[in-house]
């Protein structure tokens, strides 16, 4: 995973009658084919109609408004890897579009907001998901509703650390670079990293204990290993307050200012010190947490 959607698009009209319900925006609708700009007004344009305008266009970069605090959260949103869309594909989008939502609301506002930029895409050969500190790529093909929603927290966890969480050049470098952008001392992230590595990939010597590291999947670097325990402090909140009370703290503390979740594990308290790969891939009510 590399650390480094009022305008629609013909999508987010097929996606209007869940749009208009959480949203509640009138929008015009914008796509581009060849060059040429085609708009669509809901009002004078029918769902059926939509559908067959939809056909053999290109879809383009557009851009659909996320539930925000304010009325200015405007996300731009970007499929690859299709062309033409069957019925079946564009039901998908509307599906994840929706799911996307209703996983986001539940992070605070402050820890997503640097986030400008959401691409889905149908590749079934890439890796689930992808984040920088403000865009996230999501693979929409081959994957439960379950674990895109766990991988979109993981990702989530990525623009709070890289977007969300700045320091600042009033500060030294850090020994932490997220490739060759540099990591600033006084940025909070560093704290966490400063405990458990050297530098960015290197796991300090003296550090052998598995419970400083929720999954093996988190020992890959330290951007990793914050979005790993991130999304285990969202759903498996009673396993991070078990395994490791100081790494618990430090995000409920230093990231999450104090709000804290309820338990959404499924996993037993007898396997908390089982070992597990991949946090997204470890069972929680997913009813539960989305309501």
């Amino acid at each position: 995973m590399f650390h480094s959607l009022l305008k629609l698009s013909l999508i987010g009209l097929i996606c209007l009658p869940l749009l208009n319900q959480s949203l509640n925006i009138e929008p015009q609708v914008i796509a581009e084919n060849n060059n040429r700009q085609i708009i669509l007004h809901h009002s004078s344009t029918t769902e059926s109609e939509a559908q067959l305008k939809i056909k053999n266009l290109e879809f383009k970069i557009s851009s659909i408004s996320l539930p925000c605090p304010d009325d200015n959260c405007i996300i731009d949103f970007e499929i690859q890897n299709k062309k033409d869309l069957t019925d079946a594909e564009i039901e998908t989008i509307i599906s994840y579009q929706d799911l996307f939502q209703k996983t986001i609301v539940k992070i605070p506002y402050n820890l997503w907001q640097p986030l400008n930029k959401v691409i889905f895409s149908f590749d079934k050969n890439i890796v689930r998901g992808a984040a920088n500190g403000n865009q996230i790529r999501l693979r929409i093909v081959n994957i439960t509703d379950e674990e895109f929603t766990a991988v979109l927290i993981h990702e989530l966890g990525h623009i709070a650390d890289l977007g969300s969480l700045q320091g600042d050049t009033d500060s030294t470098k850090s020994n932490f670079p997220d490739g060759k952008i540099a990591t600033y001392a006084n940025d909070p992230s560093v704290k966490f990293y400063a405990a458990y590595w050297t530098n960015s990939r290197q796991i300090k010597d003296t550090d052998s204990d598995q419970q400083n590291f929720i999954s093996g999947y988190s020992r890959t670097d330290c951007f990793e290993h914050f979005a790993e325990t991130f999304l285990t402090y969202v759903l498996h909140s009673d396993m991070l307050k078990y395994k490791n009370p100081d790494q618990y703290n430090y995000f409920k503390d230093n990231v999450f200012n104090r709000f804290e979740y309820a338990n959404f594990s499924k996993i037993n308290e007898s396997d908390f010190n089982h070992y597990f790969y991949d946090s997204t891939k470890q069972p929680y009510n997913f009813e539960g947490f989305l309501e």
